[in-house]
C-alpha cells in the first residue's frame, strides 16, 4: 500500500518519498467468518516518518496465533503534525487519521474474522504514545487494551509545549515559500504547494531541529489532546508498558558516527544544549538549576568521552523513555502489566544505522521479535535463541490480545499484575524471566534513577 509522504532517514539517500493520499490499512486473517481478537498495530517514527507495511512490520510469526492482525498509516511531519495552534490549522492529524481507522475497524472487523469488542491497540516509540493517547481519549469504549512499547504520553516528545509546534511550522512555510500576514494566507499558501515541497521545506530545519520532533501533537480544546497529558486521567484498560534496558543507545550511535567532533561539542555546549536536547528548555521553571543537577548524577561533573559514552545514553533514556514510562504505569488504573526488555540477540533494528551490541539492548530492538521485517527477517538471520525468544514474546502479547494471563507457564508463578501495581516488572531476559522490583539491589542503578527524576523540577 502507498506510504504517507515522509523523509526516511534510515533510507539509504534522504529524499521524500510517499504521497498525500495514503491512508491505507493492512489486514491480516486466518478466516473471515470468524470471531478472532483484533491487534492494531500503531507504527513508530518520531511522528515523521514510517509505515505500516511489510518493509517493517510483515505478519510473520504472529499469525501463527488465533488473531486478527491491522497495520495501519497516518499522515506524518509536517502534513500530520504540522500546527498553527489555532482552528486555521489545528494539526493533530495524524492521531486523528488513528482515530479513524480505530473506529473503521471497529465497525467493519467482523467481516474479517476478528471480534469488534476484542480490539487491543499496540505500538513502539511515538505509536506507544499514542496508543496510551486513545486508551485515555474519546474512543477507549471501542478498546479493550494497550501495549505501549518504549514510549507514553509523559514522555517529553509525546506533546509540543505552547507555541513550538506554531513556531516550526511558520519558518517550514517561509522555507517553502509561504511567508504570509495571516494565518489563513498561510494555509491556504501551503495547501497549494506540491506535497514533496512542504514536506521538503522541512530539510532546511538545522540537524538539532529536525532530531527534535518539531511537529508532533499540540493541545487542541476539542481534539484528542484536550489537555496536558500530565494533567489528564489514567486509562482503566488493560494495560502492558515496558522499554529496552538501553533505549538511547541508538541515539548514542548517531552521535558518535560524527566522530570525536561531535563529543567535543556535547562537552562544550552541555550546558546549552542540553536543555533543548533533553526537552525542557520550555518547562523548567529553573533551566540552570536542572541542568546543573542533571550533569552531576549522571555524569559526576567529568566530561563525556568515546569511550565512556553510558552516562550520555542512561540520561537520554531516561529522560525519553525510562521515567515517563514508570510514571505512566504508577498512575495507571486498571490490569497493569509493566516489562523490561533485555535481550541481546544477532537481530537488531539499532543495528541498521550502525549501534554496537556493546552499547546495550536499544530502541526498537524488540521489534523484529514481533513482526518480520525485509530488513531485519530474524528465520533468516537470527540465532536459535532468537527464533525461540520471538515465539515467547508473540506468545506473551497475544495472551493479552486474548485476555489470557500474558505469561502461561512460561515463568514463574508471581502474579504480574500485583507486582507491576507495587512498582515492580518482568525482565525478559536472553535466558529467562525474571519478576523485579525497582527497589531490589540488584536493580539499584534503576531506583537511583526513577527517584532522581521523580524529584526533578523540570516541569511547571
Amino acid at each position: 500500500m502507498p506510504i504517507c509522504a515522509q523523509i526516511d532517514p534510515l533510507a539509504d539517500v534522504e529524499e521524500v518519498v510517499g504521497q498525500e493520499d495514503c491512508l491505507f490499512l493492512n489486514i491480516y486473517t486466518h478466516q473471515t467468518n470468524g470471531s478472532a481478537p483484533v491487534m492494531l498495530w500503531i507504527h513508530g517514527g518520531a511522528w515523521n516518518f514510517g509505515s505500516g507495511n511489510e518493509e517493517y512490520y510483515g505478519p510473520g510469526a504472529l499469525m501463527d496465533e488465533d488473531i486478527v492482525l491491522v497495520t495501519i498509516n497516518y499522515r506524518l511531519g509536517p502534513l500530520g503534525f504540522g500546527s498553527l495552534e489555532n482552528s486555521e490549522m489545528a494539526g493533530n492529524y495524524g492521531l486523528k487519521d488513528q482515530a479513524e481507522a480505530i473506529k473503521w475497524v471497529s465497525r467493519n472487523i467482523q467481516k474479517f474474522g476478528g471480534d469488534p469488542k476484542m480490539i487491543t491497540l499496540f505500538g513502539q516509540s511515538v505509536g506507544a504514545a499514542s496508543v496510551m493517547y486513545h486508551l485515555k481519549g474519546k474512543l477507549a469504549g471501542l478498546i479493550r487494551g494497550g501495549i505501549a512499547q518504549s514510549g507514553s504520553t509523559l514522555s517529553p516528545w509525546a506533546i509540543g509545549p505552547p507555541g513550538a509546534v506554531r513556531r516550526m511550522t511558520t519558518r517550514l512555510a517561509e522555507n517553502a515559500g509561504c511567508k504570509r500576514k495571516t494565518d489563513k494566507e498561510i494555509v491556504e499558501c501551503l495547501r497549494n504547494l506540491p506535497t514533496e515541497d512542504v514536506v521538503a521545506a522541512s530539510r532546511r530545519f538545522t540537524l538539532i531541529e529536525q532530531h527534535l520532533l518539531p511537529f508532533r501533537p499540540v493541545l487542541e480544546p476539542q481534539g484528542i489532546v484536550t489537555e496536558d497529558p500530565w494533567d489528564s486521567p489514567p486509562s482503566d484498560l488493560p494495560l502492558m508498558i515496558g522499554f529496552t534496558s538501553s533505549e538511547a543507545a541508538f541515539l548514542a550511535a548517531l552521535l558518535t558516527k560524527e566522530g570525536s567532533f561531535i563529543i567535543r561539542f556535547l562537552n562544550a555546549a552541555f550546558d546549552t544544549l542540553m536543555p533543548e536536547v533533553l526537552m525542557y528548555e520550555e518547562t523548567a521553571p529553573n533551566v540552570k538549576e536542572v541542568t546543573a543537577l542533571i550533569k552531576k548524577f549522571y555524569l559526576a561533573n567529568e566530561t563525556i568521552t568515546m569511550e565512556n559514552i553510558a552516562p550520555l545514553i542512561d540520561m537520554m533514556s531516561d529522560a525519553y523513555i525510562v521515567f515517563p514510562t514508570y510514571a505512566e504505569a504508577q498512575r495507571h488504573n486498571g490490569t497493569l502489566y509493566t516489562y523490561l526488555f533485555n535481550h541481546t540477540g544477532e537481530v537488531s533494528i539499532a543495528s541498521i544505522i550502525g549501534t554496537p551490541k556493546e552499547l546495550g539492548v536499544s530502541h526498537g530492538d524488540e521489534v523484529p521479535y514481533l513482526f518480520n521485517t525485509r530488513k531485519l527477517d530474524l528465520r533468516k538471520v537470527g540465532n536459535d535463541n532468537d527464533k525461540q525468544k520471538s515465539v515467547e514474546i508473540i506468545k506473551i502479547w497475544t495472551n493479552f490480545a486474548k485476555g489470557l494471563d500474558p505469561l502461561s507457564d512460561m515463568a514463574e508463578k508471581e502474579d504480574w499484575n500485583k507486582l507491576s501495581k507495587e512498582g515492580g516488572y518482568l525482565e525478559i531476559d536472553t535466558d529467562q524471566y525474571v519478576f523485579s522490583k525497582v527497589d531490589d539491589v540488584p536493580n539499584s542503578w534503576l531506583e537511583e534513577r526513577l527517584e532522581f527524576w521523580s524529584h526533578l523540577q523540570y516541569r511547571l
